[in-house]
């Protein structure tokens, strides 16, 4: 900004310059003029000269408005290559900038959709191992099961799930009973990484607020679940101890069957706000 104000000053300096020139042309030819034509008589010059005085008047006057319009002329297309340049450099940042948004927030949804899959894997093993199978979960798996059945077509659960969400509230039940498995059993858990949200966690700009609370709540939660993972994992590895006293080991498999309830509880809980995030307004 403050170089093009010194552009725009000289230039102004530049035609004022000009200008002044040409007035001061303009002043001596109108003297000789007026004396040409008889206002002084010491020069001896009969008024027959006077028609060539004003046609050199005239040709004086016009050439200084012709170099006066070339040189704004030159000006103005001086001014505008400089405005341009400055301007082409500004966009084509900004539709570089525009671009890399786009591509991370393409980047982060694909990313939050694999986590989600995922995490309903997560909630239907647990639920289904524990015998805390019943209508509701059904309910709250089937929108989540069909993207995570499009995704891994081989582990067809949805169909499972609409055939279940058929039967009676009794056989579903009877159903969990017959799945559920022994105290202190471990279930395949693993830890969940979002490293494209990690590495975009400090410029989230390209989200609205809601959308932006929603990511760090999202990352947060993910966090929980993976400190509940390992924990589960330190107490599998505990139930391989043979110094471990039986009243020690039945706390250990306690700790363990509620370690792995928790990451149920919280792996729906992040589904849920992933669901909010993906169907929210870009």
């Amino acid at each position: 900004m403050r170089c093009l104000v010194v552009v725009i000053l000289a230039i102004s300096a530049l035609v004022d310059t000009k200008q002044q020139q040409v007035g001061i042309a303009l002043q001596q030819n109108s003297k000789i003029d007026s004396v040409l034509v008889g206002k002084d008589p010491g020069l001896g010059d009969t008024a027959e000269d006077a028609p060539l005085s004003v046609d050199s008047f005239a040709m004086e006057l016009t050439r200084g408005r012709s170099e006066k319009t070339e040189l704004q002329r030159q000006m103005f297309f001086l001014l505008a290559g400089w405005i341009l340049g400055i301007l082409s450099s500004i966009i084509v940042e900004w539709i570089k900038k525009y671009l890399d948004r786009m591509e991370a927030r393409k980047a982060i949804r694909i990313e939050l959709s694999e986590v989600k899959t995922r995490l309903t894997a997560n909630v239907f093993q647990i639920e289904l191992g524990f015998g805390t199978y019943d209508r509701d979960l059904l309910k709250w798996l089937q929108p989540n099961a069909k993207e995570f059945t499009e995704i891994h077509p081989k582990e067809n659960i949805l169909a499972l799930i609409d055939e279940q969400l058929s039967w009676p509230s009794g056989q579903i039940a009877l159903y969990a009973k017959g799945k559920r498995k022994p105290p202190g059993t471990s279930l395949k858990c693993r830890e969940i990484g979002v490293p494209f949200l990690e590495s975009r966690i400090g410029n989230l700009s390209m989200f609205d607020a809601n959308q932006q609370r929603l990511l760090l709540e999202i990352r947060f939660q993910i966090s929980v679940i993976n400190d509940d993972v390992k924990r589960a994992r330190r107490y599998h590895e505990l139930t391989f101890g043979s110094g471990v006293a039986d009243s020690n080991m039945r706390i250990v498999n306690s700790n363990l069957d509620s370690t792995h309830l928790d990451i149920s509880r919280v792996s729906r809980k992040v589904v849920d706000r992933i669901n909010e995030f993906l169907h929210s307004n870009s």
